[in-house]
């Protein structure tokens, strides 16, 4: 007798083995679907480098944070963020970030709001930024401005680089009216250079990168899009032959139509007031 009642209750718990196991395999994939659908409302998932939901839209002015990696950019929505932060650690980060609604407290005059988008440095994220400049830019923009970050500490090599990244920026917003800060963090640092002299080594850089690709054979899309897009006449997918026609042969910010401004100051040491300022300015 007790062997049957053994028998059937190992019966029974495999039946409710079996049981658990088919209502785990409907219900799973309807939560799955459930929280999906609330996350793509919410604005969370991501979609080819954007915020699905129209909120991520950010109606209201806008201002973008772009330069290469390890420039500041990240530390520099985190000090924004939390103004009393005294910890900062250099962040590579793979997707764009968003601060909503932020307000100088420091100025008393303007109340207005504004939204920061810093978007990745990395040469294989770029497209990010080149996918918000092309869905951003086919309707009316409400970009007040490109706050280009950049390392004031670079060696020569790096400072190349940096040239290139901005002939890239400028090829875009110098097309479509967009001023553009140029900000030197790290000036708190013993190998910072002045920004008038970045200014002038930039130029120099840019000479030459303007003579190398002028002599480059077959060399027409811009290093920023490495897709074949076709013209565009937001300049996103177009050559760099018209911002190098308008820097000239011997570069100078000063030549073109949008505002090219350079301010030094650091991140860590809390020095941002003049980027303000300027960002305030454009509001």
């Amino acid at each position: 007798m007790s062997g049957k009642v053994t028998n059937m209750i190992i019966a029974i718990a495999n039946d409710l083995d079996v049981n658990i196991k088919l209502l785990l395999g409907i219900i799973i994939p309807i939560f799955v679907v459930i929280i999906t659908s609330v996350l793509f409302k919410s604005g969370i998932f991501l979609n080819s480098g954007f915020i699905a939901n129209s909120s991520s839209s950010t109606s209201g002015p806008v201002f973008i944070v772009a330069g290469p990696s390890n420039s500041g950019k990240t530390s520099f929505l985190t000090r924004l963020r939390e103004p009393n932060n005294t910890k900062f650690q250099t962040v590579t980060t793979q997707e764009y970030s968003v601060l909503r609604n932020y307000r100088n407290a420091n100025n008393l005059t303007k109340k207005k709001v504004c939204n920061i988008i810093d978007f990745p440095g990395h040469i294989r994220l770029r497209y990010q930024l080149l996918n918000y400049f092309k869905n951003t830019l086919k309707n009316k923009s409400n970009i007040r401005g490109v706050v280009f970050f950049m390392d004031s500490t670079v060696n020569a090599e790096q400072m190349v680089y940096t040239a290139e990244c901005l002939l890239d920026i400028l090829n875009i917003t110098e097309k479509n009216g967009i001023d553009v800060l140029v900000a030197c963090n790290k000036s708190d640092l013993f190998a910072s250079r002045p920004s008038l002299k970045i200014k002038e080594q930039l130029e120099k850089n840019l000479k030459e990168i303007i003579n190398r690709k002028k002599k480059s054979v077959g060399e027409k899309n811009s290093t920023f899009d490495n897709t074949d897009d076709g013209n565009d006449n937001n300049g996103i997918g177009n050559s760099l032959e018209v911002i190098m026609e308008q820097l000239g042969s011997d570069p100078k910010f000063d030549r073109l139509e949008s505002e090219i401004v350079f301010k030094n100051g650091s991140v860590v040491n809390k020095n941002i007031d003049d980027w303000l300022e300027w960002m305030d300015e454009k509001l």
